[in-house]
């Protein structure tokens, strides 16, 4: 946010392409928590699952990316001021005592914590200690500064209100607020699922499904409905799963479709949603509010749209078998089965067989 103020541009628009971004990248994530859910609450293989995803996400993420080089090529981002640049750069450069390509190493570490499929937590705590040790070679930072700054967040004071803001970010103890307010929503949330509350409502949406399509728009609508009144993103992951679980598998259909257009109409959805756990902390982190940079959240918006769109046409339609078709629909192509439990992946297999014999889908190409 700060990098986008000097350089002019409507904070609101710089929120919105942070979240297009972030949204993204999270969703390709082996060390995402709501990747991780959304495969897991689905019983489908996490790379599986990711896969699954590029039909949808991706697009929407290029689509989004066009947008935001049309705003910035007609000027209607905003315009570059160079002292603003310069004034932050060199705030930044005097005020840390080595500044070297070395430094690059943490972001590395990541990288390769993400690569070999470390699980979240270690990979976030190595990285972490990783900051650490790099603070006190570096920086001549001691232990329990470190401690200090994981707890309440690095105090700088360079003279540059740019620079200012965006090193002094408050650590663990400034996110101690959003951590209540989503525990909050869950425990809200929780008391809808307990008593069945979505599955009364929408649970005759089941006994309507009679094509993918149909089951695609009903997972997502579901994640939709379950983040709008449970105000938690990971609930809209849990319930649609569990309702359509067993649907998906009757009609043929592999558990990482399942599991991508839950994420479709789930995660993506939550930041836009301003009683959300998930639009309250962007809200907070980036000092813009939900309505203010919901617009400008094109990946957001459109990657529901394009995965409604696209099944539509017949488009990102996978068969329990792994065969799948493209994006604008057309042959179907063989591919490799996604994970599943055994005894529901033979009956989806058994079902899929049947509706190509009828005639209900087509064979592979």
């Amino acid at each position: 946010m700060s990098i986008g103020a000097t350089m002019g541009i409507n904070p609101a628009m710089i929120a919105g392409a942070v979240l297009s971004g972030a949204c993204t990248g999270d969703k390709f994530s082996p060390l995402s928590d709501s990747t991780n859910l959304a495969a897991a609450a689905s019983q489908t293989g996490l790379f599986d699952h990711v896969k699954a995803m590029i039909g949808t996400t991706f697009p929407a993420f290029l689509v989004a990316f066009v947008i935001y080089c049309a705003l910035a090529l007609t000027g209607q981002a905003g315009e570059y001021d160079p002292e603003l640049v310069n004034g932050l750069s060199s705030a930044i450069e005097g005020h840390f005592a080595y500044m070297s390509p070395v430094l690059i190493l943490p972001i590395a570490v990541i990288i390769i914590v993400a690569l070999v499929q470390m699980p979240a937590i270690p990979g976030v705590l190595l990285a972490s200690v990783t900051g650490c040790i790099f603070a006190v070679i570096f920086q001549g930072a001691n232990f329990a500064e470190c401690i200090s700054m994981l707890h309440y967040g690095y105090s700088a004071e360079t003279g540059n209100e740019l620079a200012d803001t965006l090193l002094n970010r408050g650590g663990m103890d400034s996110m101690l607020w959003t951590i209540n307010m989503a525990l909050i929503a869950i425990g809200f949330g929780g008391m809808y699922s307990r008593i069945g509350a979505v599955e009364a409502l929408l649970g005759s949406f089941i006994k309507k499904i009679r094509t993918p399509f149909h089951l695609m728009a009903a997972v997502i609508v579901t994640a939709m409905f379950c983040i709008l009144t449970m105000c938690d993103q990971y609930l809209g992951l849990i319930i649609p799963p569990a309702m359509y679980k067993e649907k998906i598998d009757d009609m043929g259909l592999s558990r990482n479709m399942l599991s991508r257009c839950t994420e479709d109409g789930g995660t993506l959805f939550s930041a836009l949603v301003p009683w959300s756990s998930c639009g309250v902390y962007h809200s907070s982190m980036l000092g813009v509010s939900t309505m203010a940079y919901l617009p400008f959240c094109f990946t957001n918006i459109l990657n529901p749209i394009i995965s409604l769109a696209t099944a539509a046409w017949g488009g990102n339609i996978i068969y329990a078998d792994g065969s799948h078709t493209g994006f604008f629909g057309g042959k179907v192509k063989a591919g490799k089965p996604a994970a599943a439990p055994a005894e529901e992946h033979e009956h989806a297999l058994e079902r899929l067989a049947e509706l190509r014999k009828d005639g209900t889908y087509k064979g592979i190409a």
